[in-house]
Parts: structure tokens; sequence; C-alpha cells
């Protein structure tokens, strides 16, 4: 197919033309108006649309590999089963795009904005995601593996059943988010904000929690077995049939958490406190780190094979 100019875009937008399915790979259309068109199964590849104006195109299908869209405003826009692999779209507006499937793996969205967002099934592996604001964003199912959210602000989100194996979550916030069910085997939650959330049934096995908040979390059934856990909170949370088997839980306040059925066979505890907690059928056999008073205490309230 023929290659089209930045100017001929701009002509056929105005006259209001589909671009679906044109070449326009390296054209430079940064700070240009492209509001509403339609550019479905168009390829943009390296196509430079920083700061561009995109409120409502529909770029589904379309390829955008290595493309720049440095505050570029995608506010609407139509993003599903296209592919930013590795383009940048730092500082982007991404709020309330429907994104389902959307390809973004090794792309920078660090400081966008994508309140609202779809981004169902998404891929975001590899993908920088830094100081972005994703706030009562859709983000089931997604795979986002070793991607960083260090400082993004995810609350309220939905990362249920979503795949995050080596995630970076350091400093984030993700109050009230559901992460049922998601999968977040060897993620960083350091300094976290986990309050409130949703994560029944929820995998954090050999997980980074230092300092984390989990205070009024609902954990039922969730696994931290081999997780390393410092300092972290877990106030009035409910890890009903909790599995942390094998874990480091260094100076953890439980105060006032339900933790019957929980499982910390053979996990350090040292410094941990269980003040006010529910401990009908919990087990800590041969656990480490417990006073001679904590053991009391755990056998009086209903604990099991406290050693």
């Amino acid at each position: 197919m023929a290659q089209l100019t930045a100017a001929e875009v701009l002509s056929k937008l105005q006259a209001d033309e589909s671009l679906a399915n044109s070449e326009l790979s390296g054209l430079d259309l940064s700070g240009k108006t492209l509001d509403c068109g339609n550019f479905s199964r168009a390829y943009l590849r390296r196509t430079n649309l920083t700061s561009a104006s995109c409120i409502g195109v529909n770029f589904s299908k379309a390829t955008l590999i290595l493309a720049q869209l440095k505050s570029c405003n995608l506010t609407k826009a139509n993003l599903h089963h296209s592919t930013f692999t590795q383009a940048d779209l730092t500082a982007a507006n991404l709020q309330q795009v429907k994104a389902a499937h959307v390809n973004l793996q090794g792309t920078n969205l660090s400081q966008c904005l994508g309140r609202g967002g779809n981004f169902e099934e998404a891929n975001f592996n590899e993908a920088q995601v830094l100081r972005a604001h994703l706030e009562r964003a859709n983000f089931v199912k997604i795979q986002a593996k070793q991607a960083d959210f260090t400082n993004a602000n995810l609350n309220q989100s939905d990362l249920s059943r979503s795949h995050c194996q080596g995630a970076n979550f350091t400093e984030a916030t993700l109050i009230s988010a559901d992460l049922e069910q998601g999968d977040f085997t060897a993620a960083n939650f350091t300094k976290a904000n986990l309050s409130q959330i949703n994560a029944i049934n929820t995998v954090f096995h050999e997980g980074t929690f230092t300092e984390t908040c989990f205070d009024n979390a609902q954990l039922e059934l969730a696994n931290f077995s081999q997780s390393t856990i410092s300092g972290a909170t877990f106030r009035n949370a409910s890890l009903f049939s909790a599995s942390l088997e094998y874990a480091q839980l260094i100076n953890v306040d439980f105060r006032g958490a339900d933790l019957r059925s929980a499982v910390f066979f053979k996990s350090n505890l040292g410094g941990s406190c269980f003040d006010h907690c529910r401990l009908e059928g919990a087990i800590f056999g041969a656990v480490t780190g417990l006073t001679d008073a904590q053991q009391a205490f755990l056998k009086d309230n209903g604990a099991l094979n406290v050693t």
C-alpha cells in the first residue's frame, strides 16, 4: 500500500475519510489533532504522536510498535487488540480507553493517566508503569509478568485473575482493589498499601512484603507460602484458611486478624503480634520465634500444634 504523508492524513481527517488499513509508519504527527479518526488496522510503526490529540480515535487492531506517544491524549480511544510493543506512552492520557486485549509489552506507561480504562486481558509484560494513575481501571486477566508498577495508583482497580508474576509494586497504592484469584508469585510489594483489598484465593507465593499494609483486607485462602514478610500490618484482616508455610514473618502486626484455620507450618514468627486474633484451628507446627507467653496465648485461643 502507498505511504501517506502527514498532510494527506490531516486532509482525510478533515474530510471525515477513514484511514483504516493505511500505511502511516514513521510519520510525524506530533501535536496534531486526530480526534475521532478511524485508524483501525493501520500501520503506525515508529510514528510520532507526541502531544497529539487522539480523543475517541479508533486504533483497534492497529500496529504502533515503537511509536512515540508521550503526552498523547487518548481519552476514550478504542485500542482493542492493537499492538504498542515497546512504544513510549509516558504521561499519556488513557482515561476511559477501550483497550481489551491490547499488547503493551515492554511499553513505557510511566506517569500515564488511565482512570476508568478497560484493559481486560491486556499484555503488560515487562511494561514500565511507574507513578501511573490507574484508579478504578479494569485489569481482569491481564498478563503483567515482570512489569514495574512502582508508586502507581491502582486504588479500586480490578486485577482479579491477573498474572503478575515477578511484578514490582513497591510503594504502589491498591486500596480497595480486587486481586481475587490473581497470581502474584515472587512479586514485590515493599511499602505498598493494600488495605481493604479483596485477595481471596490469591497467590502471593515467594513474595516480598516489607512494611506492606494489609489492614482490613480479605485474604481468605490466600497463599503466602515461602514469602518474606517484614514489618507488615494485617490489622483486622481476614486470613481464614490462608497459607503461610515456610514464610519469614518478622515483626508482623496481626492484631485483630481472623487467623482461623490459617497454616503457619515452619514459619519464622519473630517479633510478630497476635493480640485479639481469632485463632481457632490455626496450625503453628514447627514454627520459630514465638515467646513462651505467645505459645501459651495461642494454645489458649484454639491454635493447633503449637511448639
